[in-house]
């Protein structure tokens, strides 16, 4: 006799699988929420790290005063190197 024949022998009638099929389904459906618990899980706590809104790209007020007199300092040292170059120019054509 088969050992398959003899182990379905005595199962209930209209039964597919024994009990031993329908636990390992269980223990399968079971690990595989398990996963997709930790999966949505990990995806959540990245999803709530993120800022609600983008940072706003334009520059604060104090910024933007920052560099204007970064900006007037420049042109301040351009306009003395520019005067400076003029006089070594009129020097030298002398």
């Amino acid at each position: 006799m088969n050992p398959m024949q003899y182990r379905n022998s005595y199962l209930p009638r209209g039964r597919a699988g024994g009990p031993d099929e329908a636990e390992m389904l269980q223990t399968d459906v079971m690990r595989f929420i398990a996963i997709l618990g930790l999966c949505l899980m990990a995806v959540f706590a990245l999803v709530q790290s993120l800022p609600a809104t983008p940072p706003d790209p334009r520059p604060k007020i104090a910024e933007a005063e920052k560099a204007r007199e970064n900006l007037n300092n420049v042109t301040h040292a351009l306009n003395l190197a520019t005067e400076e170059l003029r006089e070594r120019e009129m020097n030298l054509a002398r």
